[in-house]
């Protein structure tokens, strides 16, 4: 019997560690406007006593006054690193769809220089057709086309349009 009762404790000891610890990791990537609020605004809530992640994700409360105090101290880009890291905590499932509008940017654009070459290719020859300023349009579009696209498989490297993905109604301004 005691052997159990150690064993649970035991048991329940590092369950609580193991979280506590989950939840030292996700403060060190919070910034430090928002992680002061947190600390200013934790004890004043019920879970002050019950330090969970469960806790803090559905304590409205002290989410709510976590926000007003980050709103007020802490920059754009730094509520947003606060909110996806809130996010992992909690849980949420990350909504970034980038790669999707990469994917539809880079075939748009193939498209369009497969259909230039190919109306190029038909003006080659006696036979073929004149080249008018039509065809000095579409290559221009054309090129114009090539640098967006480039920068949109770049962009999938930038934090913050990354960080916007991720955003839903709860942060407004």
């Amino acid at each position: 019997m005691r052997l159990q009762l150690l064993i649970a404790f035991l048991t329940t000891f590092v369950v609580a560690v193991r979280a506590q610890g989950g939840l030292l990791a996700l403060a060190e990537h919070m910034p430090k406007c928002s992680l002061a609020c947190f600390m200013q605004e934790l004890p004043k809530s019920t879970c002050a006593a019950n330090l969970t992640s469960e806790c803090l994700c559905s304590n409205d409360a002290l989410n709510a006054a976590v926000a007003v105090c980050a709103k007020k101290t802490c920059s754009v880009y730094e509520l947003l690193q606060t909110k996806n890291v809130s996010n992992k905590g909690c849980g949420v499932p990350d909504r970034y769809k980038g790669d999707k509008f990469i994917a539809i940017g880079v075939s748009g654009c193939a498209l369009a220089v497969t259909a230039f070459v190919l109306r190029m290719l038909a003006s080659l020859g006696k036979k073929g057709r004149q080249v008018s300023w039509d065809d000095l349009t579409m290559g221009i579009v054309v090129l114009l086309n090539i640098p967006p696209t480039v920068f949109t498989y770049y962009r999938k490297h930038v934090r913050v349009p990354r960080l916007l993905h991720n955003l839903t109604n709860t942060l407004q301004w």
